[in-house]
């Protein structure tokens, strides 16, 4: 019985989950369907809306037109009309006029005439009424002179007034074309924006099943409206351009500030995205380790291969390393940013396209001060070590922030005041040992505080070209930018000290940095996807104490001590400490500033 009676209960219970699955599935459907439908609803209103609006806009037209035609034709009557008017009263005071003179000159005649019967002399008589006709002859001269000088000064005004009323119909003729314009070019761009958004959702979320879309026949062929789907409503927040707009400033070494991610992540997403970040600040550390490699003669790699010294880090030699190391990798991040974000070449197209002439000068003002930071970068590497130099390059919150203040009313907290001084301590650290009175320009750390300056006016124009472009055809134009800098520095007719000692340890070491470059991008771009912006800057904050540790351990770079206050201390491994914790403290506020509170429990 007892058999039995588990048998049973285990067939109960069997039955019970089925029924529960059953019943979860039916609720899924029902949740499916029910999300369809609203979502086509919302099309076809946006779609009947949309034609609503451009029959509205071409009834506007034709309405306008017909009223310029019509107020032509009225005007023109009204003219001739005037015209006729003028003429009847000008012919009925001449007539009236010269009726008074006639009666005059009659009662004159008569009255000069009647002495003339009594014996007055006849050729007298002649000649006064001939000198009477005369003056009236001049009077009457005078009359029409008078009228018409008066009839043409009221033609004149006449005209003037017509001209003013006409010109102002063309003016307010082209303001409403300009108004109309402007609306269909915002509705179009609109709907553009939406559409994109909902392609990059999808992109981000393949296992949801593309909601049905209404077809519409055009022209006789049938054609899949998009489903604007608000990028706000399905990330549970709003995702605008400001947002967007803030990452280059929080996100400190990365190749690619990317927009931020929202969608729920997992615990396995989150620990791949953090050995992808971390494997991304290791390409870009090793990168500048093998910069010094390529400039250094003499250079033991693991204490074990003596090589280097292919070309010295000036700038003729530092130009030709940014040409090849592009050479290598713009044709292959061309290819795999068609991957990484299909509308890539649309957004280009509508940028070069789109007449917005300062989303290009922002685009591409961040490519020339990345291009003038990466060249600074790799003549302080070979004067001052990559430790120390890429250090100092990392002072660029000195200048993000107060222009963040300036330039997006971003006024800095009590933190960030003490995250500058702390970086500015770290810097002078850093830099102390290679100062001296002597070497005003520190050995190389002047040109990587140039760097600094050049990789902070870098992020503040990306910051503003990211409120109106994808940052991923952004970073393609900004790469392109320092190939044809580097290409053209390179031709231009003056001497730049280009001078290879070892060409195939140059190309090696081009092709080294191209490749690093790459596995850099992607480990960065995949990773922050996986982990999110904010945690993936507190990462790619260590790149100074990577960068030093890499050097020591694979071309045994030493960091040099100095002397304060009578004690010989590490003051480059404090500076580098203090400048990588000041950015990580920048760099985890955004992170508390961007999460959301949790919400309190029922």
């Amino acid at each position: 019985m007892g058999a039995l009676d588990n048998q049973s209960g285990q067939t109960l219970g069997t039955q019970q989950a089925e029924e529960a699955l059953q019943t979860l599935a039916q609720d899924l459907k029902q949740l499916h369907r029910g999300l369809v439908g609203q979502l086509s609803q919302d099309i076809a209103r946006l779609q009947a809306e949309k034609n609503q609006l451009a029959i509205e806009v071409n009834k506007l037209r034709t309405e306008q037109r017909a009223l310029l035609t019509q107020q032509n034709q009225a005007l023109s009557q009204q003219q001739i009309t005037q015209q006729q008017v003028w003429a009847k009263q000008l012919a009925q005071a001449l007539a009236t006029h010269l009726h008074a003179l006639m009666v005059q000159q009659i009662n004159q005649t008569v009255k000069t005439n009647v002495p003339a019967v009594s014996g007055y002399d006849v050729g007298y008589v002649t000649t006064s009424n001939g000198e009477n006709a005369q003056q009236l002859l001049t009077a009457l001269d005078s009359s029409f002179s008078t009228t018409f000088k008066t009839l043409q000064q009221e033609l004149n005004s006449y005209q003037s007034t017509l001209s003013q009323q006409i010109s102002r119909m063309q003016t307010t003729e082209q303001q409403g074309e300009a108004i109309l314009n402007a609306l269909v070019n915002r509705l179009r761009e609109q709907l553009q924006h939406e559409t994109r958004l909902t392609e990059t959702l999808r992109a981000q979320t393949p296992h949801l099943p593309p909601p049905s879309q209404p077809a519409v026949r055009d022209n006789g062929y049938t054609t899949v409206q998009p489903n604007p789907i608000s990028v706000n409503t399905a990330f549970g927040g709003n995702m605008g351009a400001t947002d967007q707009a803030r990452f280059p400033l929080q996100f400190p070494g990365a190749p690619l500030p990317p927009p931020p991610e929202k969608a729920k992540q997992t615990l396995s997403g989150v620990q791949l995205g953090f050995v992808l970040v971390l494997l991304s600040t290791l390409a870009l550390s090793i990168q500048n380790v093998v910069v010094r490699v390529v400039g250094t003669a003499g250079t033991s790699i693991l204490g074990k291969v003596q090589t280097g010294g292919f070309l010295d880090l000036n700038v003729g030699n530092s130009l030709i390393l940014q040409w090849f190391r592009m050479l290598i990798a713009l044709p292959v991040m061309a290819i795999l940013m068609t991957k990484l974000y299909p509308p890539v070449w649309r957004d280009l197209k509508k940028l070069f396209t789109s007449g917005d002439s300062r989303s290009m000068v922002n685009v591409v003002g961040s490519g020339i001060f990345l291009f003038l930071s990466q060249v600074l970068i790799y003549i302080s590497i070979g004067q001052i070590g990559p430790g120390p130099a890429v250090t100092i390059l990392f002072m660029y919150p000195l200048i993000t922030v107060p222009l963040a203040w300036w330039l997006f009313n971003d006024k800095p907290t009590a933190l960030r005041w003490g995250v500058m001084v702390a970086i500015l301590v770290g810097v002078f650290l850093t830099s102390l040992p290679n100062l001296s009175n002597r070497n005003l320009s520190g050995g190389g750390v002047t040109i990587a505080v140039g760097s600094g300056i050049a990789f902070a006016l870098y992020l503040i124009f990306m910051q503003l070209s990211f409120k109106r472009i994808h940052p991923v055809p952004a970073t393609l134009v900004q790469f392109f930018t320092i190939f044809v800098l580097s290409s053209f520095a390179l031709i231009i007719p003056v001497e730049l000290g280009v001078r290879v000692k070892d060409t195939f340890g140059f190309l090696m070491g081009g092709v080294i940095l191209g490749l690093l470059t790459l596995a850099g991008y992607l480990a960065n771009n995949i990773g922050v996807k996986l982990m999110g912006a904010g945690r993936a800057s507190i990462v790619a904050s260590s790149g100074p104490v990577v960068t030093a540790l890499l050097a020591l351990l694979l071309i045994n770079a030493q960091l040099r001590p100095a002397s304060l206050f009578g004690i010989n201390l590490p003051v480059q491994a404090i500076g580098i400490v203090l400048v990588t914790l000041g950015v990580a403290a920048l760099a985890f506020e955004r992170l508390k500033i961007q999460t959301p509170p949790p919400k309190p429990s029922r």
